[in-house]
């Protein structure tokens, strides 16, 4: 008797404990999310078409900016915006675009 009440309590803890740590989420996966967080910076400054297609020019006070990958980038081209963008091979890719201004300060 002793022994099949050890078993079925034993049961009974793996059961519910499976459940629980399936819910939990994976430290790999936040450590990854957190790192590609941290990658992404932004820029703020006038955009303009860059040398080939889908390529662009945020031009900055701290210099100019090769910036690709959003396809609403060609609407802001002679606007001010913010980019958040992470480093790519050739400049930056734009995770999100948002117009500061209309025009470009001259």
């Amino acid at each position: 008797m002793r022994n099949w009440i050890i078993a079925t309590f034993a049961t009974a803890l793996i059961s519910v404990g499976t459940p629980l740590g399936a819910f939990s989420p994976a430290p790999q996966q936040e450590q990854s999310q957190a790192q590609s967080q941290q990658d992404e910076q932004s820029f703020t400054g006038c955009l303009a078409k860059g040398s080939g297609d889908g390529k662009f020019v945020l031009k900055t006070e701290q210099g100019n900016i090769m910036v690709y990958g959003s396809p609403d980038l060609a609407k802001h081209v002679g606007h001010t915006v913010t980019v958040t963008a992470k480093k790519g091979a050739s400049g930056f890719e734009v995770t999100s675009v948002k117009e500061v201004a209309a025009s470009c300060k001259e």
